[in-house]
């Protein structure tokens, strides 16, 4: 494939116009169970991990990339997704193996989840105390302290809540199922 480095193409100065040649190369996909293999052609030699698992998802819908890994052996460490493919000697004809994770959940759900029962947990204890002291907890008057403890409670985990909802950016969209 010829790509243009320099110049404008028109038809004046089409003479002078530079091409650079994309190399590419063909690899092996293989699942790290070994159950199924596949080629991919056309990799560009300069691709990296992350580009490699884009170009995996293109050609079979059923590996998307954030929830696949790639791997030079079927038990190694996964590579990361910003390194070049050449760093770790991924050349024409090699084969890399494919790791499926499985489900994935967003770090949004996990902050809600892990803000949310706190929360939920405080108010029913200070709304119902009788769940935790016995029946005779619902005739005693509460303290002043009680009251402020609970609106401070509440405070920083709506805060946190909202703070996950509207703030937070997170760099890396999910978390595996299992973690």
């Amino acid at each position: 494939t010829a790509l243009p480095i320099r110049g404008n193409p028109t038809r004046e100065n089409y003479s002078s116009f530079e091409f650079f040649a994309v190399q590419s190369m063909d690899l092996t996909i293989q699942e790290s169970r070994g159950t199924r293999s596949f080629n991919l052609s056309d990799v560009p030699t300069d691709a990296s991990v992350g580009d490699l698992k884009h170009l995996i998802h293109k050609k079979n819908r059923k590996y998307l990339p954030i929830r696949t890994q790639i791997r030079l052996g079927p038990k190694e460490k996964g590579l990361n997704e910003k390194d070049a493919l050449k760093v770790h000697g991924i050349a024409d004809g090699s084969t890399v193996y494919l790791k499926d994770l499985g489900p994935q959940i967003g770090w949004t759900t996990v902050f809600l989840t892990e803000y949310t029962g706190p929360l939920v947990l405080y108010l029913i204890f200070y709304m119902r105390p009788s769940f935790i002291y016995g029946g005779g907890a619902s005739a005693v008057p509460y303290s002043p302290v009680v009251h402020l403890a609970a609106a401070c409670w509440s405070f920083h985990y709506m805060k946190r809540l909202l703070e996950t909802l509207f703030v937070h950016r997170f760099s890396h969209g999910e978390i595996g199922r299992a973690v």
